[in-house]
């Protein structure tokens, strides 16, 4: 497949595999770069319905990958050993082939469809088909129960003794919006088709957990949390240990979207049952979680962290759809905040002051992301060669050295390092000078005084007393030029060449020039500003 070459939306939704290009074999990271060409190229800000169709088909082989399903067709029916909704005794070699299918069309075309849905209620041997069409018609008619279709559905499972076409519009199903009390029904009655302690006969309960992902997400949003949590350990109980992995992968996710809401001591408890197995985790699972750790401090710093300014509400924004996992929505929000960052710089500076060290775990996460969003979109960081890269920050440090000795405060700054300067001259040499003066002192006196008093300045100077006094008398000062000049003239050189924050630092950090006297104070308030790094970041994404 080739960026130019159009995709064949005819293979949408029943081939999502073939639609991506994919061999008969493969994982994750093959679905992602498949996905992300198209994405590339059907943005959702250009192209929303065609982002929607690659997005469906996407997260529904992504869920099945996650589960560990890979029957394109199955849909995680293999291994099924339903009963049929009425037992009947094994059909014998005389007896009557089975009837035809309900015409269900034709008698749409003659019939209301309140009528075609009496008549195909009681037809006797259904198909897959069928069923689906039952379900689909109960919905029609039916807007005031919301769980008709469901109730079909597990009906037609059980009577198809689990048919892919049947299971597939039953998992579509389960991931449309329901109330709270209707999506909390339906967990419970779709505990009844999987296998578990006392029923040898179902689904693997591993489907279980893969049908359901989107029901209990939807719950631990939106529904009492106590609740919940009750309400999924009997659902686990009534499983049993079988599918425990899956259960894991669902505790994650839930972990996740109940952040911010659950009950602290439960969000431990399944950080500890996470951690438990993590060495039998997938590699996916694991680079998630260890996102996740970084994710986690956030939640005790929240509080705090909005409370600090008002801009920060749309970095909290940004944070919680990452955390919950809904890359749309998070791609969205955080898009969101870039072009805030853009349009506000003041406001930026304002909520994430220079000197703010405490602020990784909010960092962390958004620089990550930028990374997974870029790669979606083919957002590329413009390239630099050392050489280049060298070039580009020495003309830059010439222009700000040049700025900030014509300034007030940069010919401040150089007389008081001059006088310190001065200042230590004299430390070390006046001694010598006394000495020099009174020649008539005997050697073991002018000794006694030396040695400790050169002793002592060591010792001052190996502490970092002497660094401390001088940097307290030029700290001040310094933070004014950066404040003044060298923040925003940093700005306009990354604004002017989009070159990549970390390439700045890079080479900042590795400049060694004799004719450069401010690259390293210029590196270290860099690193020690955070609104200037976000800043920075949006630039990336500038369109």
């Amino acid at each position: 497949m080739t960026e130019q070459a159009e995709p064949d939306w005819d293979l949408l939704p029943d081939q999502p595999r073939a639609f991506f290009g994919l061999a008969d074999v493969f994982d994750r990271t093959d679905l992602k770069r498949a996905y992300n060409r198209w994405v590339r190229r059907f943005k959702p800000e250009r192209a929303p319905a065609e982002f929607q169709r690659i997005r469906a088909a996407y997260e529904h082989l992504d869920e099945l990958l996650r589960y560990g399903i890979r029957e394109e067709a199955g849909f995680g029916t293999a291994g099924v050993d339903l009963p049929a909704a009425d037992a009947r005794p094994e059909a014998t070699p005389e007896a009557p082939a089975a009837a035809p299918a309900y015409p269900t069309a034709e008698r749409l075309r003659e019939l209301a469809p309140d009528e075609v849905l009496r008549e195909l209620t009681a037809y006797g041997e259904k198909s897959p088909a069928n069923w689906v069409h039952q379900a689909l018609l109960t919905d029609e008619l039916a807007a005031d129960n919301p769980l008709a279709l469901f109730d079909v559905l597990i009906e037609g499972v059980r009577a198809t003794r689990g048919a892919p076409a049947v299971v597939h519009v039953l998992n579509e199903a389960c991931r449309e919006e329901l109330l709270v009390g209707a999506a909390s029904k339906l967990v419970q009655r779709l505990l009844e088709l999987c296998a578990g302690p006392g029923r040898p006969s179902g689904f693997h309960p591993s489907w279980y957990y893969f049908a359901t992902e989107s029901l209990w997400c939807e719950l631990i949003e939106r529904a009492p949390f106590d609740g919940v949590r009750a309400l999924l350990a009997r659902c686990r109980e009534r499983l049993g240990e079988a599918g425990h992995d899956a259960y894991l992968i669902l505790l994650f996710r839930l972990l996740r979207r109940g952040l911010f809401r659950a009950d602290p001591d439960w969000i431990d408890e399944s950080w500890e049952e996470l951690e438990t197995r993590y060495s039998d985790l997938p590699p996916w699972l694991q680079e998630e979680l260890d996102l996740f750790q970084w994710l986690d401090r956030y939640r005790p710093l929240r509080a705090e962290f909005v409370a600090g300014h008002p801009f920060r509400a749309h970095v909290d924004a940004a944070l919680r759809r990452i955390v919950a996992g809904d890359e749309v929505a998070a791609d969205r929000e955080f898009l969101a905040l870039q072009v805030q960052a853009l349009d506000r710089p003041r406001e930026l500076a304002e909520a994430f002051p220079f000197g703010d060290e405490e602020l990784d775990a909010v960092l962390g996460p958004l620089f990550w992301y930028a990374d997974q969003v870029a790669d979606r979109r083919g957002e590329e960081e413009t390239e630099f060669t050392p050489q280049l890269a060298h070039r580009r920050v020495q003309e830059f440090l010439y222009r700000i050295e040049r700025t900030t000795d014509g300034s007030l405060l940069g010919r401040v700054w150089n007389l008081v390092h001059f006088l310190l300067l001065a200042l230590l001259f004299v430390l070390f040499a006046a001694p010598l000078f006394v000495c020099a003066v009174l020649k008539g002192t005997p050697q073991l006196v002018v000794l006694g005084l030396l040695v400790p008093y050169y002793l002592l300045l060591w010792l001052a100077w190996r502490r970092r007393w002497i660094g401390r006094v001088m940097d307290a008398a030029t700290d001040p000062i310094e933070d004014r030029i950066y404040a003044r000049h060298w923040r925003a003239e940093t700005q306009d050189f990354l604004a002017s060449t989009l070159m990549p924050w970390g390439v700045l630092l890079e080479t900042l950090r590795d400049f060694k020039e004799s004719s450069v006297t401010n690259d390293k104070f210029l590196f270290a308030y860099l690193l020690r500003d955070p609104g200037m790094a976000l800043g920075a970041q949006a630039l990336r994404f500038a369109e």
